[in-house]
């Protein structure tokens, strides 16, 4: 089965990388953006199986986040930043992400974000980004979210 990948990032060279990335794990890049409107329109037409997207770029990934998963509710989006502040990573997984990498990007990261957003687990030697948590009192009776949850255990693993 062929996984299709849309890359968006307004550094030339970030796109380079991680379509290589991809490519070298038989990941199909269907399409390359440089900014989020046109990551916004690109998504409409090729429809793939995973976005990765950079936060800080010429209209903000963080509105194209958001107007991707408004517009396909199981987009999968992975956000990439320089900025790893909890702040951001808050903004980026209430918009809409489903994982968050903090760039400078090492491969095996990479690799281990995208399998685990399309179900391939990690293999030997690679990264496991496993937000899990214990359960607290609060989550167990309900109140909180999936959403809330996932953004909780993203932030307790201590993302400054």
């Amino acid at each position: 089965m062929s996984f299709n990948v849309m890359v968006v990032d307004d550094a030339m060279i970030m796109r380079f990388i991680l379509s290589g990335i991809l490519r070298e794990h038989n990941y199909n890049v269907v399409a390359e953006a440089a900014s989020g409107k046109e990551a916004v329109a690109l998504y409409k037409v090729h429809k793939p199986n995973l976005v990765i997207m950079d936060i800080t770029m010429p209209e903000s990934g963080l509105v194209a986040v958001k107007e991707i998963t408004e517009y396909d509710e199981n987009a999968k989006v992975l956000m990439c930043s320089a900025m790893g502040q909890k702040t951001i990573v808050r903004d980026a997984i209430l918009n809409g992400a489903k994982d968050f990498l903090v760039k400078p990007l090492r491969r095996e990261d990479v690799v281990s974000a995208v399998g685990k957003l399309i179900g391939i687990p990690p293999g030997p030697g690679e990264a496991k980004n496993d937000f899990d948590v214990s359960v607290s009192d609060e989550e167990d009776s309900g109140k909180m979210s999936n959403l809330e949850r996932r953004l909780r255990n993203k932030l307790s693993k201590g993302i400054d």
